[in-house]
């Protein structure tokens, strides 16, 4: 009876010999299959595959070298899947799995103990209901819902904890937000690309296969840079805009404020050429609870007044319509405009399909998964164009309550955690983050932006660094380690 809590105390205390024996096993096993498959050649040409395993061996030592690659997948897998076929939209799974991996094998049980944290068990719940949708008797096939699921509710869940555990310092705010600018920068440049030099083969072939329809209008293109489509592009740029007004705005140093305001318009222009109109909402809600949040009166009158004069320029004027881009973003603001009108009447037939199921028609029984696993399906058949009409139909109106409920109390709990912000630098990029959180909570009513990557990446770093704010101070402020997040409650 003493042999098994014996191996289980051995392997507890040597499990910091398990990455190299994961590793070279992981390695052994790939070579030995390929040598059986094509010979002694072929296994060395895929030898080149060293570098990952090494990656994987350095992951399960530092996990937080999973979260950066993380990061990077969230932005590039999408994109390099139109120059190399493949799953590669799976290896973000890989690396979360990964970096959970690292986690056990490298982290301590007080480290483990920073994810009891109310935004994990937010996520949870959440999940937990996506998981009995499993059991919608709508639903038409199980294996849609495995793929469905991970941006809807998976990739939350595992994400959130993870931050908690190994990205927690005050200089882990800054650091992330220089990555976030720095790539959403390249993607803004890439965007940029298209727009003045042209696509290139692979997107051409992309655009062919489909994406042509909604990317190419009255003979001009609308911008996605190597993510997944126009609209995400858009939104990324619009919630980039307000991160960096915000940041910019609260900057004392000039030439630091100067950069901060050039990207902000660098962002906002590459808004303008995705020729997605929804995003713009991102920027005005976003930046206006950003007005309402500082509570200074006169720049919230001055921003009041902007913002109006702004509709009433777009709303009730043609100055600007021979460019393009200025006409495409006063349509959003026309109640008559077709493509606003085609999304009124499929909300119609879906609230008519709807209105007997209260759980919905299962995760993945529309969009790109219900054309796959389910074609020639009502639900496959009829675009979603919303973030929200999406866990609408897929959840019901049980999970759409259930998730309105669950963001408002996240929005409630940002609040008090901002203003427990150590000090104005933290407080000024929790800020924008808060901002532009608030504005892609608003923006998806229009699209589908709130799951897809890297907006969904954005969203769990944003918000573990707002629900973290109390630990943020520098060193010799910091917080105790057993910070009990719980005292933060909402009128406690």
């Amino acid at each position: 009876m003493e042999m098994p809590a014996q191996h289980i105390g051995f392997l507890a205390r040597h499990r910091h010999r398990f990455p190299a024996l994961f590793s070279g096993l992981a390695f052994s096993l790939i070579i030995s299959w390929l040598i059986s498959k094509g010979g002694l050649p072929f296994a060395l040409i895929y030898a080149g595959f060293a570098p990952i395993l090494v990656y994987v061996y350095v992951t399960l030592v530092a996990p937080r070298m999973g979260l950066a690659g993380y990061i990077l997948a969230s932005y590039f897998a999408i994109g390099l899947n139109r120059y190399i076929p493949g799953p590669l939209g799976l290896s973000i799974d890989g690396l979360l799995v990964l970096t959970w991996l690292g986690v056990f094998f490298s982290t301590t049980r007080a480290d483990r103990k920073r994810m009891n944290n109310p935004l994990s068990w937010i996520m949870l719940i959440w999940f937990g209901y996506t998981f009995l949708e499993l059991v919608n008797p709508e639903i038409h096939n199980r294996m849609a819902w495995f793929f469905a699921v991970r941006g809807l509710s998976l990739y939350f869940v595992l994400a959130v904890p993870l931050v908690f555990i190994l990205v927690n310092k005050r200089k882990d705010l800054f650091v992330f937000l220089q990555a976030y600018l720095g790539l959403t920068l390249l993607v803004a440049l890439w965007g940029f690309k298209q727009k003045y030099f042209g696509v290139d083969g692979a997107e051409k072939a992309w655009l062919a296969a489909g994406a042509e329809s909604t990317h190419i209008l009255h003979g001009r293109l609308r911008v996605f840079s190597f993510l997944s489509d126009a609209g995400q592009f858009g939104a990324l740029m619009a919630h980039a805009v307000i991160i960096s007004l915000v940041v910019g705005f609260g900057e004392k140093i000039i030439w630091k404020k100067v950069v901060y305001l050039l990207l902000a318009g660098l962002f906002f222009i590459s808004l303008a050429i995705s020729g997605s109109r929804g995003p713009v909402i991102i920027v005005f809600s976003g930046l206006g609870i950003y007005l309402i949040l500082i509570q200074n009166f006169r720049l919230l009158v001055f921003g009041a007044c902007l913002a109006i004069g702004t509709f009433v320029f777009l709303k009730y004027t043609s100055i600007g319509s021979s460019i393009y881009e200025i006409q495409r973003i006063r349509t959003a603001l026309d109640p008559n405009d077709a493509s606003f009108q085609v999304r009124l009447e499929n909300q119609k037939m879906l609230r008519a399909y709807l209105a007997s199921r209260p759980l919905g028609g299962g995760i993945g029984a529309g969009g790109s998964w219900g054309q796959r696993f389910a074609p020639g399906t009502f639900l496959a058949e009829v675009p979603y164009d919303s973030w929200y009409v999406k866990v609408w139909v897929e959840t019901g109106i049980i999970g759409l309550i259930l998730y309105f409920i669950l963001i408002l109390t996240i929005l409630v709990y940002g609040y008090f955690y901002l203003r427990k912000a150590p000090d104005p630098e933290v407080r000024t990029r929790l800020l924008a983050l808060y901002a532009g959180y608030f504005g892609l909570v608003v923006g998806s009513y229009g699209n589908q932006i709130y799951g897809q990557s890297p907006i969904s990446t954005i969203i769990v770093f944003s918000l573990c660094f707002i629900f973290m704010a109390p630990q943020l101070a520098k060193p010799h402020e910091s917080e105790p380690e057993n910070f009990d997040h719980h005292r933060q409650l909402p009128g406690k």
